[in-house]
């Protein structure tokens, strides 16, 4: 993250929903979603369908050939669950916590990542604030220096003075 930041203090070029946590956690909440729904799709009518063609030969008992027939079966089930004691409540439930729990801890993955994007820019502006500091104290001490060697070559100030000047 202190890579991302960009040089004039804006925010972090990075977005919190490309760090691996967020993803594992977007991959979770789907899945509870794919869950509540599976569960959600118990309750509901379920219908199947059959067909099929059967051939049979039957033997006659007067002629020496054989009749063959054709059977055609065309069905369909119905079955649809009306109680199961709550279960599939219980389940769409649970799912739905698990999913609000996942969603929160999204919400407090993209919170700590913009607050450590804030802390970061607010060290960005205290450090760029000593450099601008430490710059103008080099500044007063290169003048404070140069004022010092005027006035020794004046003689109003000695030479330990001088000295001084040059070692702060």
């Amino acid at each position: 993250l202190a890579s991302n930041v960009v040089e004039d203090g804006s925010l972090p070029r990075g977005n919190p929903t490309e760090s691996s946590t967020y993803r594992e956690l977007s991959n979770q909440i789907a899945m509870e979603e794919r869950q509540y729904t599976i569960a959600h799709a118990r309750n509901l009518p379920h219908f199947s369908a059959v067909a099929g063609v059967f051939q049979d030969q039957i033997d006659s008992a007067f002629l020496a050939t054989s009749e063959d027939r054709t059977n055609y079966l065309v069905g369909g089930l119905v079955t649809w669950n009306l109680f199961d004691g709550y279960e599939t409540t219980g389940l769409k439930m649970a799912s739905l916590a698990r999913r609000r729990q996942l969603e929160r801890q999204a919400d407090m993955e993209i919170n700590l990542y913009r607050g450590e994007a804030a802390r970061l820019q607010s060290n960005l502006k205290v450090n760029r604030q000593s450099i601008a500091i430490g710059q103008r104290l080099l500044q007063l001490s290169e003048e404070r220096l140069k004022t010092t060697e005027r006035r020794h070559e004046s003689g109003s100030v000695s030479t330990a003075d001088l000295l001084q000047a040059r070692s702060s």
